[in-house]
């Protein structure tokens, strides 16, 4: 996938406007029900507010999660099933997607002790780990953190130049009380999985699921059932294996320990 991710994002968004869309507005309202009962649980006794406020991170991520990956299904032009693609991975990854996103918090926390400039440095090398996070579920957070960190060298320009070209269409949100909301979270979600899908095809695969497909003795006790999308695969734990049918060209990658980069 060679070319202009805002471009490729629009072509996308161009063809199945509507259900782009409606699928945001969906997920808005959601997301706004979330925000009534945080608001609401804040009148509770504290220990009852403790376990609701987890209770609503974790569905909070969860929804997050789901809307993300039905976006990358629909951008690979495959089919979206609601309880294979969307209720099934809530129940199963919601925990684990809110996590890897606690752990990447607290690390950017971390950074901001130091100054400004290295928190948004490492804000974009973490950039691409959610990703990760819902392709891979055979990554760990760290290794998700790490294979962002490696997708992300030699981009990060890059990666800034598509932020700009989307400052017009924020600044159109409050213009129109927010309702260009709704066409502009789906198209700059898009062009950010462009992005991710076209930095995977240059740099390849992670190590670790490249030593999976291979048979790594360390993960025969895993199996996974590969989930045919255009240039791209998704692998679901605990199914009946079956063969690779798709081989991924890629480039072996040295890591620099040393290097201030490489936290």
């Amino acid at each position: 996938m060679n070319g202009d991710s805002k471009q490729q994002a629009k072509d996308t968004l161009v063809h199945n406007r509507a259900w782009f869309i409606i699928f945001t507005l969906i997920f808005a309202g959601l997301y706004w029900v979330l925000g009534l009962v945080q608001a609401a649980i804040t009148a509770s006794i504290f220990p009852v507010i403790i376990v609701f406020l987890l209770f609503n991170l974790v569905f909070f991520a969860g929804t997050e999660m789901v809307y993300l990956r039905s976006l990358m299904i629909k951008n690979n032009q495959q089919s979206l099933h609601f309880f294979r693609d969307m209720v099934r991975p809530f129940f199963n990854d919601a925990l684990r997607y809110g996590w890897a996103n606690f752990i990447k918090g607290v690390y950017l926390v971390l950074w901001s002790l130091v100054f400004f400039f290295p928190v948004i440095y490492k804000w974009m090398a973490y950039a691409l780990s959610n990703f990760l996070i819902i392709d891979f579920p055979l990554l760990s957070t760290n290794e998700a953190i790490t294979e962002s960190r490696r997708l992300m060298r030699g981009r990060k320009g890059r990666f800034i130049w598509l932020h700009i070209r989307f400052i017009g269409w924020f600044i159109l949100i409050p213009i129109t009380l927010g309702l260009a909301y709704f066409y502009v979270k789906p198209y700059y979600t898009l062009a950010l999985i462009n992005f991710y899908e076209q930095a995977l095809e240059e740099d390849g695969y992670p190590e670790k699921i490249r030593r999976f497909e291979a048979g790594d003795s360390a993960s025969t006790n895993r199996h996974r059932q590969e989930v045919k999308r255009p240039r791209r695969k998704v692998y679901i734990t605990k199914r009946k294996p079956q063969e690779p049918t798709h081989t991924y060209k890629h480039t072996d990658y040295q890591y620099d320990d040393d290097s201030w980069d490489d936290f």
